[in-house]
């Protein structure tokens, strides 16, 4: 029995009948990166988990949230090396999706939306429909957004992901941009 099976039973069914119907567009965070396999049995921090790693370079800082911790490190050591640590902190390398994802993609959305910077999403599609082609897009900018196709999954990574790295959603500079794009004047 595979582990979706088992929780199928606890979910209510009106939530059951709107993710068979695909009236459903998962949002997925980043505590479901912690479900992740990682070699040598290391863990995956999530998004608090990062700011307080980004926390521990900072001399005499007292932790008030990621999203400051995150912006402290960039201001202190640059774009380039917070992008550098959080990569090292969440093992991108040495990460690979674990039940719970497959599980996950075993299910049929036409949207899931994520603000995971990883690829587990995209590395498990790829993992479980190499042979028999389930499509999949992935949308990390809003220049993308037009190439939406109904008849793909599309992965929309609300925050972006390493492949763009200035373009990562992470400081509070970023969040600001990402909402009102009038403070890029």
């Amino acid at each position: 029995m595979e582990v979706l099976d088992l929780y199928i039973e606890l979910l209510p069914q009106a939530l059951l009948d709107d993710i068979t119907t695909n009236r459903c567009i998962p949002f997925v965070g980043a505590g479901f990166s912690r479900n992740a396999n990682c070699k040598n049995s290391k863990s995956i921090p999530d998004w608090d988990g990062l700011g307080q790693k980004a926390a521990t370079y900072l001399k005499n800082y007292a932790y008030n949230g990621a999203i400051e911790a995150l912006s402290c490190y960039e201001e202190e050591y640059s774009r380039a090396n917070l992008v550098e640590m959080m990569a090292k902190a969440i093992h991108l390398n040495e990460v690979y999706p674990g039940e719970a994802h497959l599980s996950f993609c075993r299910l049929y959305f036409d949207l899931i939306c994520t603000t995971n910077f990883d690829f587990l999403l995209e590395t498990s599609f790829a993992e479980l429909y190499s042979r028999n082609g389930k499509p999949y897009h992935v949308v990390t900018n809003e220049g993308r957004l037009s190439t939406y196709l109904a008849e793909k999954t599309t992965i929309i990574k609300l925050h972006g992901d390493f492949n763009e790295p200035q373009n990562m959603v992470i400081t509070e500079k970023d969040f600001d941009l990402y909402i009102n794009p009038a403070f890029r004047k």
